[in-house]
């Protein structure tokens, strides 16, 4: 019976309230409570319970519970304000009043499995509901999962032998349980051996075949192949699966691992072009890309995808700024600019940005765009010529010698020779010869120059 909300204000205020759903489901024959009453019952509780007082609101539930035990429900909020055995019991008067009642079964062994395990009392009345629940539902997929770890932690193996080997003679079937089975198999059985082997191999193709569509089921399949060592069939269980469901991407993706596993990396490559055409931010497919890149050599394309990724991980600024430092060390400085442009439009005040974009704008010959972030540095309050980044100073005293300020670029360029690491000697060399070039430049300390050109080549043999 359905209670009306339009019958009454207080039924109307619990229908706001989300109780639209709560449906009084058969209360025993011989009790005659409204539902009308039932609900405001309820809401009785409900309010004892959001005023604290959770001992009335206890009392009040249990009360409901006793007009009406079937309603799982009520019996839920009840649940709720129990512990230990009083839990226990409270679950074996809720399967009593509805002994038709599987979930009801299950909820037994689920109390005991939680908080009596090692009770071997309470195990034997886990294995007794549980085999209640498959009288009402023979093969029922979870209630012989957990019979069977209740019956293998209670040191009962033959049983547990017993009860797995009539499921696998069993006609009935489904991937679910197929996998199911499969798992017990490896749990209990040595799976080298060969007749336990075959078994979960049976299983397994049998799941996939009825499911191959499905991507939990298609990747178990796969990855059991895989473990085996037959990497054959487990790429062919992928392919089965993308001619069944092509829209399953992170599957192809998977796939195109597999092929590049078994040396097949042009199938590798085009797989993985292919899903990002129809799925341009796919980071899988990026990150793939990006590592097989990597792996073989090939910086740039390996740098591209990660420069990608940056935005769809939603990655900060440090790490914008060392994808820009690979960048540049390999010589692709305009890649760098950009990827640091990107960034800084989207946190438009982040200094550290701007310091590493100063450095990407003036070894992409960008003077304009270095000497406006220079400016909007000092606008923020901030100093340049106090930052102790060797290369923001090699690149910001280039901005001051084409603006004409020798003086400072001077004191810039001896902050980056001094500030550049010791395993840095090339860069420190680079800073020095420009340095040098500088007094060349303004006829000025002759003598040091050619001090400074001398230890400058002998840094760059190191």
């Amino acid at each position: 019976m359905r209670a009306n909300c339009k019958s009454s204000p207080l039924l109307a205020f619990l229908c706001c309230l989300g109780f639209t759903t709560l449906i009084i489901k058969g209360a025993p024959s011989n009790h005659s409570t409204h539902p009308k009453e039932l609900l405001k019952g309820y809401a009785k509780a409900y309010y004892q319970e959001k005023a604290g007082n959770q001992k009335l609101a206890k009392t009040s539930y249990q009360n409901l519970t006793r007009t009406d035990p079937r309603s799982f429900h009520l019996h839920s909020k009840y649940l709720s304000h129990l512990t230990g055995e009083e839990r226990l019991q409270e679950r074996q008067i809720f399967a009593a009043a509805q002994p038709e009642s599987v979930t009801a079964w299950l909820g037994i062994a689920d109390e005991i499995s939680q908080h009596f395990y090692r009770s071997p009392k309470h195990q034997k009345l886990a294995i007794e509901s549980l085999r209640k629940a498959l009288l009402l539902h023979p093969h029922h997929e979870e209630a012989i999962r957990r019979l069977f770890h209740v019956l293998e932690e209670s040191s009962m193996l033959e049983t547990s032998r017993e009860l797995l080997e009539n499921e696998l003679l069993s006609e009935a079937s489904n991937s679910s349980r197929d996998l199911m089975l499969a798992s017990l198999v490896r749990s209990h059985f040595d799976s080298k051996e060969p007749r336990y082997r075959s078994e979960q191999t049976r299983l397994y193709k049998r799941a996939f075949s009825k499911a191959s569509a499905r991507p939990d089921i298609a990747r178990t399949c796969s990855d059991y192949y895989r473990k085996l060592g037959d990497l054959k069939q487990a790429i062919l269980t992928l392919e089965a699966h993308r001619q069944a469901n092509p829209s399953s991407l992170e599957l192809r993706t998977r796939l195109a691992l597999l092929y590049l596993r078994s040396g097949q990396e042009q199938k590798a490559l085009s797989e993985l072009h292919l899903l990002i055409e129809i799925h341009p931010e796919l980071i899988s497919a990026h990150q793939a890309l990006a590592h097989h890149y990597k792996q073989t050599g090939q910086q740039k394309e390996s740098l591209s995808h990660q420069a990608i990724l940056l935005p769809l991980q939603k990655k900060r600024a440090p790490a914008y700024i060392q994808l820009s430092k690979d960048f540049r060390a390999i010589g692709q400085a305009h890649q760098a600019k950009l990827l640091l442009k990107k960034a800084l439009f989207e946190s438009p005040d982040s200094t550290p940005l701007m310091i590493e974009l100063v450095v990407a704008a003036q070894e992409d010959n960008d003077s304009e765009l270095a000497k406006g972030l220079l400016k909007k540095l000092e606008q923020k309050g901030v100093d340049p010529s106090t930052l102790k980044n060797s290369s923001f100073q090699e690149s910001r005293a280039v901005a001051l010698i084409k603006s004409g300020d020798f003086e400072q670029a001077e004191a810039a360029l001896r902050t980056a020779i001094r500030t550049y690491r010791h395993d840095q000697p090339k860069k420190a060399a680079h800073a020095m010869l420009q340095l040098a070039d500088l007094w060349d430049q303004q006829k000025i300390h002759p003598g040091a120059a050619k001090s400074l050109r001398k230890r400058a080549h002998q840094l760059e043999k190191k």
